[in-house]
């Protein structure tokens, strides 16, 4: 699924007022303006409890559904186990892509939330290195600070059950964000690696040739962004059993005319 902010069109397409809860989408991402560039509002997507339909805000935006391969939509389709994942908007540009959930970790009710904590941190830095190191840039070090913020935030958007960004600011700096949501009926965890694995996808779209922002990708750019030096993670459980994963980055990626310094090919 592509959301594309517009002046001109807002109205919705037939597409986007379908049930959805038979994909997996991957939400808005974390682009920061350079300095005398105004940021746009931040986008939401408010979660229904009764049938997990998802609304957009009306205003200048248009919805367009983007298929997953049939290989991958029919495990998806019979798990019904949607995954939303969103950034930090600071542009006038918003992406949301579908991607299938491939995480089976089950949540474990014996495993202490200090050892469930650790565990999130360990699997996302481990994989965020693991993606970084393909691409030649330097490891991220697990931040307290960011991690405190993404957990707060993961923690309040649990308890609204909202997907919506944080100000991306920490003590007056900004940082990056990417944020996850999944829901499923047989107890799956979203974990660190689950969804940096959904966001590092994103490659697939990605124009190296022409570099920069593009739909769809600031979530990949993000995770690879040379510049960035600090990662923090955060996982919240709403009362329904779904999960809202929030990874901040210090200092933040996606700045508006440095792509070609920060993002670079993967090695061969």
């Amino acid at each position: 699924m592509s959301v594309f902010r517009s002046h001109q069109n807002k109205v919705l397409p037939e597409e986007a007022k379908r049930e959805p809860t038979r994909r997996a989408f991957k939400a808005p991402v974390n682009v920061h303006p350079m300095k005398g560039q105004i940021p746009t509002a931040f986008s939401q997507i408010k979660l229904d409890d009764q049938d997990r339909k998802f609304c957009i805000p009306s205003g200048n935006q248009v919805v367009s559904i983007k298929k997953v391969p049939n290989s991958e939509s029919k495990s998806l389709f019979e798990r019904r186990t949607p995954t939303y994942d969103m950034g930090c908007i600071h542009s006038r540009t918003e992406t949301i892509s579908a991607v299938p959930s491939k995480d089976k970790t089950k949540k474990d009710t014996k495993v202490s939330p200090a050892k469930q904590k650790k565990e999130l941190e360990d699997s996302a830095l481990k994989a965020h290195n693991r993606y970084r190191a393909k691409h030649g840039v330097p490891t991220l070090k697990m931040s307290k600070d960011l991690c405190e913020m993404a957990q707060k935030w993961a923690d309040h958007l649990a308890s609204i059950k909202t997907l919506k960004h944080s100000p991306c600011k920490l003590n007056g700096e900004s940082v990056g964000e990417n944020v996850a949501y999944k829901w499923t009926s047989d107890g799956e965890v979203l974990t660190g690696q689950n969804a940096t694995d959904n966001w590092y996808d994103e490659i697939k779209s990605y124009n190296f040739d022409q570099g920069g922002m593009s739909s769809g990708t600031g979530h990949f750019t993000q995770v690879v962004w040379k510049g960035s030096k600090e990662l923090g993670i955060g996982r919240g459980c709403a009362e329904d059993g779904s999960y809202f994963v929030v990874a901040n980055y210090r200092p933040a990626g996606n700045v508006l005319g440095k792509f070609e310094d920060n993002v670079f090919r993967p090695k061969k």
